[in-house]
């Protein structure tokens, strides 16, 4: 560990079980938008409190380990592209400072330049809309304001690789006074409810909780039998609609009856003997035209 003036630089592997357990110890810079509550973060501030407060990470579906699995294998390839960018060598570091509770799990930093980055991989709607109108999406920029007060650097960027076409865009975050007091407010209050164990769940023992359990599962077997006459009613009607079709397209007629049944079109049909006209040489196509739109069928009377 090396000590600076207002943080320390923590030897620790990112991904290793020694920085997955110093991370549970403190609010995160990657945690930031989700404490604040910040639009597109990746979850909740109650689900993250869950997390630190149980000791254990939260499973993740298989869909979203991919994504940091795609995330983690493209960094060596952002981060040339950044080094190039601002000619300067960039190198990972965790960094916590005590003072404002935060811990940095830094992408990219120059300590002499006085420069940190930030690098990310991702075809997300909300990150591509921001990119065709040059903004950065507020979660990252909030993720690297925490980075920059940890570390008190002013100097900060995002490197984004989109996912789609494979280019790499820059993005320089500049300090903001008002949302650097915010994250330091919500980290320390934050920190706390960790301290304290305080969660937003609660485990009752409520006989009302016991009707719930009760009602819901009723309601989800009455929708699993109600399902069952629903598919076959789905299935009726595309018969109905098949049928009704063919017959309407045989008769050629705006209105068909026969059998306790009427068949209507929307629009007059043409009449004609479609044999006469067609050894007469006749275009039927113009005729045929007018048959087009709903055809609709009904009972005449109840049947037996």
């Amino acid at each position: 560990m090396k000590t600076k003036a207002n943080y320390q630089v923590l030897e620790l592997e990112q991904g290793s079980d020694a920085w997955k357990e110093e991370r549970r110890k403190w609010a995160t810079a990657s945690d930031m938008p989700a404490i604040l509550g910040v639009p597109g973060a990746y979850r909740s501030r109650d689900a993250v409190l869950r997390e630190k407060v149980a000791g254990k990470e939260e499973e993740i579906s298989a869909f979203k380990a991919n994504l940091f699995a795609e995330g983690h294998a493209e960094e060596a390839s952002i981060r040339e592209s950044a080094e190039a960018t601002l000619s300067m060598s960039l190198d990972p570091a965790v960094i916590l400072n005590e003072r404002v509770g935060i811990l940095a799990s830094l992408d990219g930093i120059n300590f002499d330049s006085g420069v940190i980055c930030e690098f990310k991989y991702s075809g997300a709607k909300d990150v591509l809309a921001a990119r065709e109108k040059e903004q950065l999406p507020e979660k990252y920029r909030v993720q690297v304001l925490a980075q920059m007060l940890v570390t008190g650097f002013r100097s900060g960027f995002v490197f984004v690789k989109e996912r789609q076409t494979g280019e790499i865009f820059m993005h320089q975050v500049e300090w903001c006074e008002e949302t650097g007091a915010r994250i330091l407010a919500a980290a320390k209050a934050f920190n706390a409810d960790v301290a304290a164990g305080r969660t937003n769940e609660i485990e009752v023992n409520d006989p009302r909780m016991s009707k719930l359990y009760d009602l819901l599962n009723t309601q989800k077997n009455i929708k699993e039998e109600l399902a069952k006459p629903l598919a076959l009613l789905s299935s009726v009607e595309d018969e109905i609609d098949r049928v009704k079709k063919a017959v309407a397209e045989e008769f050629q007629h705006s209105i068909i009856r026969g059998n306790g049944v009427e068949i209507k079109r929307s629009k007059p049909a043409a009449v004609f003997d479609k044999s006469a006209a067609e050894a007469a040489g006749v275009d039927l196509a113009p005729f045929t035209k007018l048959n087009k739109g709903a055809v609709k069928v009904a009972l005449i009377k109840e049947t037996t």
